[in-house]
């Protein structure tokens, strides 16, 4: 056995044992001065089952019959689109310190975490001071929100395409895959995801897309009528209703003062017709990446929503 592993065995005296269903490092329980306290592994798939199976069962159990203690319940919107500063200046003061319900957001890749989180003497009395507060969130937020606590860009994109019995294809360049992994990473993908391509280099996008050489040598791989092209060709290939084409600079080398790294064009192909949007991302080469797969999402998840 490594060390590792044998310092995942030793066991602080008056702790008990949590199984770990899911990987190796067990959980840890344990009473400090009569309030009840978890230890859980880091690794977020093993922690979230090891916490549904093992310890909200004990806490809910603490805390029956504690209603003078109250409880604190929670809402969580996802936003897209909108900066954190926007979304402050246009929540005002319902962002004040001191308010119940609290409201507050996090960042990451783009996404903005709208919580709002209420205290009161039970469950039902929480979520009911909840539900004004939601409403006027997504009364100033509109379109920018697109799904609720654990729900994804990729869930919901899929959601709204099974609903219409509907299918996308993908094609990528710059994401290297990564908009149709988001996609696939929900289980039953398979109703609503067609086809993938990933074409990174210009031979791949006039050999399996069918780009027009004379595009890509006038206007070069990463231009609004080449991920025009990519989406509409990407749809008549596949016979799908919906074509996504992404093409960009990911960095952090490639980029001139005209195309600068972090610009990204997104095409999506309709029956009706061919959207494409330029974008321009901020950061490394990693979040410039997950952006431009979630801003393809969100582009096909609003034109869902028409």
């Amino acid at each position: 056995m490594s060390p590792k592993n044998i310092i995942q065995a030793m066991i602080p005296r008056g702790c008990e044992v949590i199984e770990n269903t899911c990987g190796t490092a067990p959980g840890l329980a344990a009473d400090l001065g009569g309030t009840p306290a978890f230890f859980l592994p880091g690794v977020p798939s093993e922690m979230k089952k090891m916490y549904e199976l093992a310890v909200e069962p004990r806490l809910r159990q603490y805390l029956a019959g504690r209603a003078a203690a109250g409880v604190i319940c929670s809402r969580t919107l996802h936003a897209f689109g909108i900066g954190e500063s926007n979304i402050a200046q246009r929540l005002g003061e319902m962002m004040a310190r001191g308010k119940n319900p609290v409201v507050n957001t996090t960042a990451a890749h783009g996404i903005i975490s709208i919580r709002i989180n209420a205290r009161a003497e039970n469950e039902g009395q929480a979520r009911r001071l909840i539900e004004p507060v939601e409403a006027e969130v997504r009364r100033q937020l509109g379109e920018y929100v697109y799904g609720t606590d654990e729900e994804t860009m990729a869930s919901v994109v899929g959601g709204l395409l099974r609903q219409r019995g509907q299918k996308v294809a993908l094609a990528e360049s710059c994401t290297g895959g990564l908009a149709a992994k988001l996609l696939t990473d929900i289980p039953g993908s398979s109703d609503y995801f067609a086809y993938g391509w990933v074409v990174y280099g210009n031979q791949a996008k006039t050999a399996l897309l069918q780009v027009a050489p004379e595009s890509l040598s006038r206007f070069g791989a990463v231009s609004e009528p080449v991920a025009a092209e990519m989406a509409a060709h990407a749809r008549k290939i596949s016979g799908a209703d919906y074509g996504l084409g992404i093409t960009g600079i990911a960095g952090p080398g490639g980029g001139t003062d005209e195309k600068p790294v972090g610009l990204v064009y997104i095409g999506l192909a309709s029956a009706e017709n061919v959207d494409v949007r330029r974008l321009v991302f901020p950061g490394q080469r990693e979040m410039v990446r997950m952006r431009a797969a979630t801003a393809a999402l969100n582009l096909l998840r609003l034109k869902l929503k028409i």
